[in-house]
């Protein structure tokens, strides 16, 4: 019974410590920072743009339809005109069109132009040119994107106050980022056509409470 007793207190002993040092641990680490998340968006209109399009030549001859392709390219004289185009891939296939057995050549390529300059490149494809999609963007977006940056941080910096005034900024991580470029057929290359660039920032913001 006495060996019972003296086993009990030495448990309740140890528990009565435990909980002593459990608080004890809980004032060392007392919440003394926070981590708020802040996010900023803004739609802008476009301003340039990227054009993926190929030229198709169908012929009986091999050599005959990668000719053509190229020669068809060439004429498009992108360089006489002071637009950057570059070819991206250029392939032949044996093909079957209309009963007739011959060969396809493809050539892709890429144009950049502005969009005010858009309707003079409507001008220069012909209908040898198939456009594939269209990439829109705006030609200033790393300057739209820190501006950004800088409303998301000051966004989390208004939800960290509500928890807190007496605050320190101590670290920041940006979370991620997006540029919502547009891939869609513009077989026309209508203006009209085109929609908004969703820019946004978003970021990470540690705080020490002073």
């Amino acid at each position: 019974m006495v060996k019972k007793l003296k086993i009990s207190l030495i448990c309740f002993t140890f528990f009565i410590i435990m909980l002593f040092c459990g608080f004890q641990a809980g004032q060392v680490f007392a919440l003394d920072k926070f981590v708020c998340f802040g996010m900023a968006t803004q739609s802008y209109n476009p301003d340039q743009m990227l054009i993926s399009a190929s030229v198709k030549i169908f012929e009986t001859d091999k050599q005959l339809s990668q000719e053509k392709a190229t020669q068809t390219f060439n004429n498009l004289n992108f360089d006489e005109n002071n637009y950057s185009a570059k070819i991206t891939n250029f392939f032949t296939n044996a093909e079957k069109v209309d009963e007739v057995c011959g060969y396809l050549s493809t050539l892709s390529f890429e144009v950049e132009t502005s969009l005010e300059n858009l309707s003079n490149l409507k001008q220069i494809f012909n209908d040898d040119v198939t456009i594939n999609y269209v990439v829109l963007s705006v030609s200033d977006y790393q300057q739209k994107y820190q501006s950004l940056l800088s409303v998301a941080v000051e966004n989390a910096k208004e939800k960290a106050e509500l928890i807190d005034k007496n605050l320190t900024l101590s670290t920041i991580e940006e979370d991620y980022y997006y540029e919502n470029t547009l891939y869609q057929n513009f077989n026309n290359l209508e203006l009209d056509n085109f929609n908004q660039i969703e820019i946004c920032a978003k970021v990470k913001v540690e705080f020490k409470i002073d």
